[in-house]
């Protein structure tokens, strides 16, 4: 209950800080009640909720919030759903994550169509191209694993560079490891 009422008071501190109005509160979609305490594959849960929810427009509710706690209602800049809500659209998703020890996260999430409005014609015809690219690129993937060609996930049993690149590949913000048909592996070329 403690961390529930820290993260919607610093979530209604922020909305109130860039001028959200009160009668237009943000859906609070809390995700623990039915995905449990993930740890580390938290965010991968909430950044593909947050995509779900900027494709569709739905708002899922939290089907355990049939008695939130009247000390929420301080918090005018939240609503917690206990019912799912169809939505015209979604422009955006804040994606936040409060960690024991003051360590948390946060990300925006901006629908896709405001990136494609500041596209020139040109531009995203180029990008529909690559766009078909990677869709033929992972059709031959997930055939190749149906037909058992490869696992579905390939682990690394090390990393695309030599320990002696290792300094080199982390401080250099422009190094990109490139694939060698040959090995079938990425690599660094430093």
């Amino acid at each position: 209950m403690a961390n529930d009422k820290n993260e919607s008071g610093v979530l209604n501190l922020q909305l109130q800080k860039i001028g959200r109005t009160p009668g237009h509160a943000v859906p609070a979609v809390c995700q623990k009640w039915l995905c449990g305490h993930s740890k580390g594959a938290t965010g991968a849960y909430m950044l593909n909720g947050a995509v779900q929810s900027l494709r569709t427009g739905l708002v899922p509710g939290n089907r355990n919030a049939d008695n939130i706690d009247p000390e929420f209602q301080n918090y005018e800049y939240i609503v917690y759903p206990s019912r799912s809500i169809q939505t015209a659209g979604i422009k955006a998703a804040l994606l936040k994550s409060f960690g024991f020890g003051q360590v948390g996260g946060e990300v925006l999430v901006v629908h896709a169509d405001y990136l494609f409005a500041t596209l020139t014609q040109e531009q995203l015809d180029q990008y529909n191209v690559k766009l078909q690219q990677r869709d033929v690129k992972a059709g031959r993937y997930w055939q190749d694993t149906l037909v058992g060609k490869h696992s579905f996930v390939q682990v690394k049993s090390h990393p695309p560079f030599t320990p002696e690149q290792e300094h080199a590949v982390f401080l250099d913000p422009l190094a990109r490891a490139k694939y060698d048909s040959a090995s079938g592996e990425y690599r660094f070329q430093v």
